[in-house]
């Protein structure tokens, strides 16, 4: 089986959905976006239900445990999933399948060791139950993703988004029912199993397809070489999204290590809802013949709508956290601030991938992304003996010196005009200023009240600061075509 180039691997690879975009017909990508904005919306309500039952110390055990698993996860996936889609003949299908069973076994074993080693090293029975129980998820994860490679491969998106929204929520009721019950972690651990049987039996059901064929010596060197391309460069993104937790987990401890994924989870679940809209639009207008013009369009409403909500959350950080996590969460407030500032000088980099795809210049991705993640760790390793505080503003200054990269990378290979994205988007820059003021204002004035009706009043005062600067900013017509923009795709 050939090889497919590196622009195939990456319009496939984590974005195959919305790279056909094109071909897809408009209920198709309203039942995508509608599965990942589920997927995020549960995701971060599982976290904060977590964090509100569970103390720091062991909610940040459930995060280490987790990122384990799933690195161990991204392992046994490899790019097997991708392998299937691009698959020419029948045949090859039950050969990748059988090549990702044997990849998810292979993890499956390893993290039943590591949950023997933490037996054997005196780990409490839910921390030991509970790498047990992610070991069988591994397995789970690693078939359902060929099983969504199939239902991709067939143009069967709606079927594929339906049964996520379904495990998302069934997954969702079951673990805040476990979790309210009093059992902790394995709470947690058991409604992620649930969620990942729900949409593997479900995949299964649609496919009606669970073939095992050991693959000969000619089929497996293409198929392993395809695979480890894709498995690299998801190797670099975890180690980016994982290892300062790891690392914040060994050098400070678990209790650290649970503000600080709680806060950043908390701060990346707003990054995740403005991302998979900005993305699939971009994605759906990079053939288009006003390409340029309209990707500038884009990464101007991108910071338009971005700013209020990162800046605003940054405001209100002190307020989200007592009132969602609760007192014994006070410290993930200042780290909370520090990452809804740190999302906001990243956030156009989510069209980075489909402007150097449309270049045909994708190989530069994961040389970006491994750029990012050193600079990251080599910020963590210097700052971790100062505390997670430092470690975030760290990350902060890398986020801000990366910017101007990002944007250089943008416009040599896609085009993009730096000064005319900064006309476009500098009201959003007087309409945070008048948000602030309106925020320290109701800070000044509302000192009496109840929590829970203080942040409201904030956020519509500082919601109502900022759409009235930019009402007043924006011309009429120029308005008119942001939103034909958004509401033609």
């Amino acid at each position: 089986m050939p090889i497919p180039s590196a622009v195939e691997i990456a319009e496939l690879a984590d974005t195959a959905e919305a790279a056909d975009v094109d071909s897809s017909n408009a209920g198709q990508v309203g039942w995508i976006v509608s599965a990942r904005v589920t997927s995020q919306l549960a995701q971060f309500l599982t976290i904060l239900v977590g964090a509100r039952f569970l103390a720091p110390a062991e909610f940040g055990t459930f995060a280490l445990l987790s990122a384990l698993s799933i690195g161990l996860t991204r392992l046994a996936e490899a790019g097997w999933r991708e392998f299937v889609m691009l698959a020419k003949k029948e045949e090859d299908l039950s050969q990748t399948h059988a090549l990702a069973a044997v990849s998810a076994g292979a993890c499956f074993l390893i993290g039943v060791v590591i949950s023997l080693i933490f037996n054997v090293q005196g780990a409490s029975q839910p921390q030991v139950w509970s790498m047990l129980l992610l070991s069988v998820w591994i397995v789970l994860t690693t078939l359902t993703s060929v099983q969504s490679g199939l239902l991709v491969r067939s143009r069967r998106l709606k079927a594929l988004s339906q049964a996520q929204i379904l495990s998302e929520v069934v997954g969702f009721v079951v673990t805040v029912s476990l979790i309210a019950s009093g059992s902790g972690i394995l709470g947690l651990v058991l409604g992620k199993l649930l969620t990942q049987t729900v949409i593997f039996l479900t995949c299964i059901g649609l496919t009606r397809w669970f073939e095992l064929r050991w693959p000969g010596e000619t089929f497996r060197g293409p198929a392993v070489s395809f695979s480890s391309k894709i498995l690299a460069t998801r190797l670099i993104s975890f180690a980016h999204d994982n290892l300062p937790l790891f690392l914040i987990g060994l050098v400070v401890g678990p209790a650290s290590a649970g503000i600080f994924r709680a806060a950043g989870r908390l701060a990346g679940g707003i990054s995740e809802i403005v991302n998979e809209p900005i993305r699939l639009l971009v994605w759906s207008n990079i053939h288009s013949t006003e390409a340029r013009d309209v990707v500038d369009r884009i990464l101007i409403v991108t910071i338009i709508l971005a700013a209020p909500l990162f800046v605003g959350l940054a405001l209100v950080s002190k307020s989200v956290v007592l009132l969602f996590l609760g007192p014994d969460w006070l410290a993930a407030a200042p780290l909370l601030a520090l990452f809804a500032v740190a999302n906001l000088f990243s956030v156009i980099n989510v069209a980075t991938e489909p402007l150097l795809a449309s270049a045909k210049k994708v190989s530069l991705l994961p040389w970006i992304s491994l750029l990012m993640t050193l600079s990251m760790l080599l910020v963590i390793l210097a700052l971790a003996s100062w505390g997670i505080h430092w470690i975030v503003v760290g990350q902060l200054a890398v986020a801000v010196l990366l910017f101007p990269g990002i944007v250089w990378i943008q416009h040599a290979y896609g085009g993009t005009s730096p000064s005319r994205i900064a006309r476009g988007a500098y009201p959003a820059v007087i309409g945070i200023g008048a948000m602030i003021g309106a925020v320290e204002l109701g800070e000044y004035y509302l000192p009496t009240l109840a929590l829970a009706p203080q942040l409201a009043l904030k956020i519509a005062g500082g919601a109502l600061a900022y759409v009235t600067t930019l009402l007043v900013l924006i011309p009429s017509e120029e308005i008119r075509r942001i939103k034909g923009l958004v509401w033609a795709r």
